[in-house]
């Protein structure tokens, strides 16, 4: 949780658990919030099945336990469905105009 507190303190917004690697709870998340915007935050383990998940393709595998630079936007277009834009922190850091 202390990686998204900031950013969900700076948008006013709440953090909330998920179950990682849990069919229900993405799909809740979709139901949830339907067009909306998520920011998922997960372990080397977890992010890659959601992101196959929600894309409906088995592309990711499991990030090294040590890499903590991955950031993957994944537009969802239905559950199955989706596009994924993968950055490096590291690379995009300070670099990068988000606005």
């Amino acid at each position: 949780m202390n990686t998204v507190t900031p950013l969900a303190k700076a948008e006013g917004l709440e953090v909330r658990n998920y179950d990682a690697n849990k069919h229900e709870a993405i799909d809740a998340m979709l139901k949830n919030f339907p067009g909306g915007t998520i920011v998922v935050c997960g372990h080397s383990n977890t992010i890659p099945w959601t992101v196959n998940y929600l894309t409906g393709k088995e592309e990711f595998k499991n990030f090294d336990d040590g890499d903590y630079d991955n950031v993957l936007i994944v537009e969802v277009i239905e559950k199955g469905r989706g596009k994924v834009v993968w950055l490096e922190y590291e690379k995009f850091q300070g670099n990068a105009n988000l606005e």
